[in-house]
């Protein structure tokens, strides 16, 4: 993980965390539990309940960490559930169209 600082990937969790309710990244497995902290760190500046899971070891060495929001403020959860609902309205186009 060395592309990531520790300033930029909380910027990139907290914008995931903001924008779809979610943040995922495959790093090396020595990187996890520094990923997953920032991740905590975030939530707590925001305010929100959030869960951090990881997957397992993959033969590369690779492990995929998953930070969601479990519980924000109302106005946050309005806003994730119509992205939610405009996101399925176009994958169901989609599959009309074909």
């Amino acid at each position: 993980m060395a592309e990531y600082d520790e300033a930029l990937l909380a910027s990139d969790i907290e914008d995931g965390l903001r924008e779809i309710g979610s943040f995922d990244i495959t790093c090396p497995e020595a990187d996890v539990d520094r990923v997953r902290s920032i991740g905590r760190r975030v939530g707590r500046e925001l305010g929100w309940k959030i869960q951090t899971v990881r997957s397992a070891v993959a033969v590369n060495g690779m492990v995929r960490v998953v930070i969601v929001v479990k519980e924000s403020n109302p106005l946050h959860a309005q806003l994730i559930r119509i992205r939610e609902e405009k996101a399925m309205r176009r994958a169901m186009e989609r599959t009309a169209d074909d």
